[in-house]
Order: C-alpha cells, then structure tokens, then sequence
C-alpha cells in the first residue's frame, strides 16, 4: 500500500504517525507522573497519620488506659473513611483493639490498600510496650487512575477513527490512480485482455492514462511484428537444426552398426577358413570310423565298448562340425527380419556361452514357454543375449562368495509383447551408474571393455525391433528386461 502514496501523501502520513506517536509517549509519560504524584502523597499523608496516632497511643499503654485508646482508635477510624483496619497489639503479641472497615468486605479481596505498622516504644525506659498497625485503602487513587485511563482511551480511540478516515478518504481519492498502476503492471504488449484502454476521464490520472495508453498501442504493434519475425526465424533455425542432428544421428548410427557388421563379416570370414580347413579332417576322421566298424562287423571281430568308443568319438566329431556351421552362421548378419522362436533363440545363445560358463562353474536356468514366435533378426537378438550372459558371468566372477547362478525367463505378456528377462547374482549394478550403462563407451571393464555391447544391444532393440531393454538390482543382482513386440 505504501508505494502507491505520492510524496505529499507520506510526508501527511508521517506527519500524522510523528504527531500520534510524541502525544501517545506524552501521555504515556504523564499518567506515569501523575499517578506516582498521587500514590506518593497518598503515602506521606497516610504515614502523617499513623505519626500523629502514635504518641496518644503510646501514652495510654504506658498508664495502662486500654478504654482511652479504643475510643481514640474508633474516633480515628470514624474520621478517616480510608482506613481499613486497625490492629493494636501488647508487648507479647496480645490483641488489644481490632478494628475492620465495611468498606473492604464491600470492596472484596480485590481492593488496592497498603498497610503501615510502627513499634510503640516507652520514650523513657525506652522498653517495648506494643505494636500499631494500620491498612489504608488505595481506592481514590484507584478510582481517579480509572477515570483517566478511561479518558485516555476514548481519546486514541477519536485518534483512530480520525485517521481511519483520513486513509479511507486517501483510498478512495487515489483507487483511479491504484487501478491504472495494476493495469500498467499487468500489460503485457501480446495480449489482447490486458491492454491499456482509453478513459473519459479529464483529471490527472485521465490524462496519464491516456497517454499510456497511446503508448501501449505502439508497443503492442511493434512487438507483434517483432514477435512474428522472431518466430519465422526461430522456426527455421530449430528446422535446420533438427535436420542436422538427425543427419548427424544417422550417419553416427550408420558407422557404428557398420563397424560392428564389419567386425562380425571379418569373423565370418575367419571362421569360413577355419571349417574349410576343419571339415576335411573330421569328415575324413569319420569315414575312417564308418570303414573300421563296417570291416569289423564283416570280420565279426567288433566288440561292444569298442562300438560305443567308436560312436561317442563319432558323435563329438559330427557335434564339431555342427558347432562351426552354427558359428559360421551366427557371424554373418541377418538382412532381413523374419518369424524365429523365442527358446530357440536363448537356446543358441545359452549354447555359444555353456563353455564358458562351465569353467566359471556358473549354473544357468532357463524356462521359456515353446512356440512362441517373434519378429526379429536372428542372430542380432542371439547375439544380445550372449552379451548380457557373458557380463553376467564376468560380475559373478567378481562377487565369488555368492552363489553362481543365471535365471532366464521368456514369454508371451497379456498386452502381446514377447519378454526376455536375465537375472545374475552378481552384486548388482552400482546404483550411481546404472543409468549410464547403455551409454556409448561407457565400460566398468576398464581396458578389458568397450563399451559398445550394451549400447548396441540398446540400438538393435529399439531402432529395429521397435522394443524396450532397461537394467534394474533385484535380490542381489542385476536384472535386463527385453520387451519386444
């Protein structure tokens, strides 16, 4: 409210908030003074009177006249209705006269009253003859500080009021001028609602807000125009700029799928070697075998544990062959998407790593429901899950007082979608880091990583399965969930 004032204004205010503040601390100051005024002759007047008793007192105990006091007493009680009590006491504490106004079982315990006593000494033996107490009451005194705070208060109260109304008054004298600052504050040069209309009014705050007014007008049109430049340019500068980053996503997405197909040809390359140069061999290996048993039947010299010898070494020799044929496949990259079985898939990829896995002593479980089907490259989503066991196997080696262990659960979920998910128990992913695994480059295998199977993994699964792979810690280990579908 203060800033809405003009200077004559608060130079009034403060005028008026000098003014009842010095007269408030003056009358403050004044009761104090007259009421201190009063209690202190309230006091000397009443030990005046107690002084003057003492000597008539005094004289009769010392001739014994105990009638001559109580009528003394009673004609000073009678006299001076201020009086409460007297109590005139003998040396030994013994009750002599007693007397008790009205007025303080009229005036209840609440009455203001302060007592006055004197020891009553022989002026010439100087022995102790008795004790006089009195009470006085403090109601005068009481009744007149009443009136004059009563005063005082009706008159701050006429104070208040008055300027009550002064700042009513100034309220309503300044509410245009109020009005036209809370619309200025409000302005804004784009929005129609809050514009700064024209007024009828020929007064100071007329003519002010008028002339705002024509102002306002030329700020909101040239900050319309400025508003559509700026938006035309921000459009095409967010349009290139979007343009250039996709261009640059691609191409970076590009390099890297071309690297890791790269590598993956130069490895079907070497294994395409290595079973031309392993075929001959194991193939010639088996033909020798065939050849003995057939000679040996013919003979009639075969033995039984030769012929199992001889049919486990076959069965080794042709599980070879196959194993580098499902290699040879596994290294060249699919080109297309096509229908493939989703234990067949966690299948292959727990059979690539069961050596591994087996030297490691980890033992993995697997449950997959048969026959359900995905759309997807074969060996690319072999080749993720391959990855994420063999991470797995190199976290459970770090954590060796665990229990060695891998689940893997697949399916079909209610909403459609085919779920992969592998479980480890080793230790779990560091939860400061977990949201950095998928991230390009990002290792915790130091020199031994890097940093590109989870990415990868990541890319394939939703750039071109148009699915989901997130990590989480449960009971001990890590956890990834591949939702495809």
């Amino acid at each position: 409210m203060w800033p809405m004032f003009n200077l004559k204004n608060k130079i009034i205010l403060l005028f008026l908030f000098f003014t009842f503040a010095t007269f408030a601390l003056h009358q403050y100051w004044h009761n104090y003074s007259v009421n201190q005024t009063i209690l202190e002759a309230e006091s000397a007047r009443n030990a005046l009177l107690l002084q003057t008793m003492v000597p008539v007192v005094q004289t009769n105990l010392a001739f014994g006249l105990i009638d001559s006091n109580r009528e003394y007493l009673d004609a000073i009680a009678k006299d001076n209705s201020g009086i409460l009590s007297i109590v005139l006491q003998d040396r030994n504490e013994a009750l002599l006269y007693h007397y008790g106004n009205q007025n303080q079982i009229k005036y209840g315990v609440d009455v203001h009253a302060h007592t006055l006593s004197i020891s009553i000494i022989d002026r010439v033996s100087e022995a102790p003859l008795g004790s006089l107490e009195v009470r006085f009451s403090n109601l005068f005194f009481e009744q007149l500080r009443k009136k004059h705070t009563h005063f005082t208060l009706q008159y701050f109260a006429s104070i208040g009021v008055m300027l009550s109304l002064i700042f009513f008054l100034l309220g309503k004298s300044l509410e245009p001028m109020q009005r036209l600052v809370n619309t200025i504050r409000s302005f804004s040069p784009l929005d129609g609602a809050k514009q700064l209309s024209h007024t009828l009014r020929e007064d100071e705050t007329g003519i002010i807000q008028n002339a705002l007014a024509d102002m306002t007008d030329r700020i909101s049109e040239h900050s319309r125009m400025l508003e559509m430049m700026n938006q035309t340019l921000e459009q095409k500068v967010h349009e290139r700029t979007l343009a250039l980053e996709a261009k640059i996503f691609e191409v970076q997405e590009q390099e890297k799928m071309l690297i890791a197909q790269s590598r993956l040809a130069a490895m079907g390359e070497m294994m395409s070697m290595v079973a031309h140069q392993w075929r001959q061999p194991l193939s010639t290996s088996t033909l020798l075998i065939a050849n003995y048993k057939l000679k040996a039947m013919l003979s009639g010299k075969a033995t039984e544990s030769y012929d199992e010898i001889l049919d486990t070494i076959s069965d080794t020799m042709t599980y070879l062959s196959d194993t580098i044929d499902d290699f040879q496949t596994y290294f060249k990259p699919d080109k297309e998407m096509k229908e493939c079985s989703i234990d067949e898939v966690v299948g292959r990829a727990v059979q690539f790593t069961a050596a591994r896995m087996k030297n490691a002593g980890v033992e993995i479980v697997y449950l997959c429901v048969e026959g359900v089907q995905v759309k997807s490259y074969f060996n690319e989503l072999v080749q993720i899950i391959m990855n994420i066991i063999n991470n797995a196997v190199d976290a459970i080696l770090l954590h060796p007082q665990g229990p060695k262990k891998i689940n893997i659960a697949c399916g079909r979920q209610d909403d459609g979608r085919v779920k992969i998910e592998i479980c480890d128990s080793g230790g779990g992913i560091d939860e400061a880091i977990i949201d950095q695994i998928f991230e390009p480059y990002f290792s915790t295998k130091g020199k031994n990583g890097t940093g590109l199977g989870l990415y990868m993994a990541k890319m394939i699964v939703e750039r071109h399965l148009g699915g989901r792979i997130d990590a989480h810690n449960r009971n001990g280990g890590a956890c990834f969930t591949i939702m495809i579908g």
